[in-house]
């Protein structure tokens, strides 16, 4: 069962080019990420039951909306406090409406280290997943934070476990 905060991963499509570009940096098919909300939420006009960055900034999406296109889900395994919990959803819902950091597609493809990801408000997908925790206070990477995350990076963190 879905619970909020549950990260989701997608695998690539076969006609997309960042498939490939990020299959051959990390050895890995899975390339776009969400974070599940354990509900639909309405806010404003939009509703949703994920939180996702993508094309047209940080915004509320379905999980349905992805049909059959293969995914995992990861769960943060270690226990939280329900007023932590509801402190990264809350900074969470607060990031909709931020852009899409377009710049760092640059450095995602080529792996060349740039300062376009220090802004704390622009996200690319897992990116937004990855800074909900660090954001927040928990630490996820220790003292050797990749430099741009992908989806594979948080599929090999110990600090989460796969659900079905």
């Amino acid at each position: 069962m879905i619970q909020p905060l549950d990260l989701v991963l997608f695998r690539g499509l076969w006609w997309n080019p960042m498939t490939y570009f990020i299959a051959q940096r990390t050895s890995c098919l899975y390339t776009h990420g969400g974070v599940l909300l354990g509900k639909t939420i309405k806010i404003g006009d939009d509703e949703g039951d994920m939180v996702e960055a993508k094309e047209g900034g940080v915004q509320l999406s379905f999980l349905a909306d992805y049909g059959q296109r293969e995914h995992r889900i990861l769960r943060y395994k270690y226990e939280m406090a329900p007023e932590k919990i509801d402190q990264l959803l809350s900074w969470l819902l607060s990031q909709i409406g931020k852009p899409y950091e377009y710049k760092s597609y640059l450095g995602y493809i080529t792996g060349i280290k740039t300062p376009y990801l220090d802004d704390p408000n622009q996200f690319v997908c897992v990116e937004l997943d990855s800074e909900m925790f660090t954001q927040n206070g928990i630490e996820l990477w220790g003292p050797e934070k990749p430099t741009y995350i992908y989806p594979s990076d948080l599929l090999q963190n110990g600090n989460f476990k796969e659900v079905t």
